[in-house]
Parts: structure tokens; C-alpha cells; sequence
């Protein structure tokens, strides 16, 4: 049996930064959406920090989403990556 390997997936935070440019918005400014500082926005769009339910579930308050699909996301990216 053949196996496709999975299609490239990115990282969490590339999908946060586009989402943030999107909008208009500074990392400055949806730190503060979320009541926490820009330093905890800065490190998962660098990758710093990995997204725990706690901090998905915050970015899915802040972007109207849930937090199973930032979950999702970075399940998706980390297969890839270990695939």
C-alpha cells in the first residue's frame, strides 16, 4: 500500500500573523483583545510559544472562532513536520 504523504501545512502563527494583516491590526492590538500582553502574541506568531487549549481557546474568542480549529491547525503542522 502506497502512502501520499500529507500536503505542506504551516505553522499556527503564520495563520495568526495573515489573519492579523488582514484586519489592520498590530499584535499590540489583539494582545490587548485578549487581555494579555503583545510578548504572549509575539512568541506563537513566532512559534515560541505552542497554542494550549487555555491559549486556543482565546485567540477563538478574540477571532470569533473555536478553539478546535487553532488546535487543528497546529495538530496539522506538527504531523506534517514529524511526518
Amino acid at each position: 500500500m502506497v502512502t501520499q504523504p500529507l500536503a505542506e501545512a504551516f505553522p499556527v502563527g503564520d495563520f495568526l500573523a495573515e489573519e492579523l494583516e488582514e484586519r489592520g491590526w498590530s499584535e499590540a492590538d489583539f494582545a490587548a483583545i485578549m487581555g494579555r500582553p503583545t510578548r504572549f502574541v509575539k512568541e506563537i506568531i513566532s512559534g515560541e510559544r505552542e497554542l494550549t487549549r487555555e491559549s486556543a481557546e482565546l485567540v477563538g474568542a478574540a477571532r470569533g472562532t473555536s478553539a478546535e480549529l487553532w488546535l487543528n491547525l497546529q495538530d496539522t503542522f506538527l504531523a506534517w513536520r514529524h511526518g
